[in-house]
């Protein structure tokens, strides 16, 4: 049993193939009967639709069309794949939830894990209670597997001093879900040279990288003046004759 435990951790397909069970058991779960998901509704068969809808509704509801990356993608899914939308949406999203647990697992290697740890943190991501029943109420997940990916590949950026994509898919984060502004103090723990003397190095260290760390807000903030502000209107008062 040790032996196979080893080779198994040797086996390089090992973690992809593990993140791929994962996926297909949360959608598994969602998929049994009674079980009142947004993918069945308390039904066999997929939702097709509810999930109609609920891309809709992110459409036309203000707070949410300032988040289209998620719709957008399974918008062109479906039309690539020529499938209903509840296949596009069900493709899409736990595309992405299995690719968030494989860069789970490569980002803890970035920072010096070992490939048991590696799993071990995959495995906790999957098991969590909002993964695991991630469009169940009140869960309702939409956006959220895709913030994951981009979150977790600007944290690869991030630890590897690749500015240029940090800023670039940290802004897209930011774009499928502005929670993602939340993990902004988190990189003050992975700036240059604070792990070895964190409290000698954190201050200089802040002062030379914050203007970088904090520009995907100041996109952010661009990108919503340039295309969610809505139309400068002049309004005109009749003159009244006296």
């Amino acid at each position: 049993m040790v032996q196979l435990s080893r080779s198994l951790l040797l086996w390089r397909p090992f973690p992809y193939v593990l993140a791929l069970i994962c996926t297909v058991s949360i959608l598994g779960i969602h998929m049994l009967p009674n079980m009142d998901s947004m993918l069945n509704e308390n039904n066999t068969r997929i939702s097709h639709v509810f999930l109609r809808s609920q891309i809709d509704y992110h459409k036309e509801i203000a707070p949410f069309a300032r988040r289209p990356l998620t719709t957008l993608l399974i918008e062109i899914t479906q039309d690539i794949l020529k499938v209903k939308a509840g296949y596009a949406f069900i493709f899409v999203n736990f595309l992405l939830l299995g690719l968030s647990g494989v860069l789970i697992y490569r980002l803890s290697l970035i920072l010096k894990a070992t490939k048991k740890q590696g799993l071990i943190n995959m495995m906790v991501f999957f098991t969590s209670f909002s993964i695991l029943f991630a469009f169940f109420p009140p869960v309702f997940t939409y956006d959220e597997p895709l913030q994951y990916c981009f979150l977790l590949t600007a944290f690869m950026a991030f630890v590897r001093r690749r500015w240029f994509w940090y800023v670039i898919l940290f802004t897209l984060a930011l774009i499928a879900r502005e929670t993602s502004i939340l993990l902004l103090p988190a990189f003050i723990l992975l700036l240059p040279g604070t792990q070895n003397h964190p409290r000698k190095k954190l201050w200089p260290n802040l002062k030379k990288n914050s203007l970088l760390i904090l520009s995907p807000i100041f996109f952010l903030r661009m990108l919503y003046c340039l295309f969610h502000l809505p139309p400068k209107t002049t309004t005109r008062y009749p003159y009244r004759n006296s």
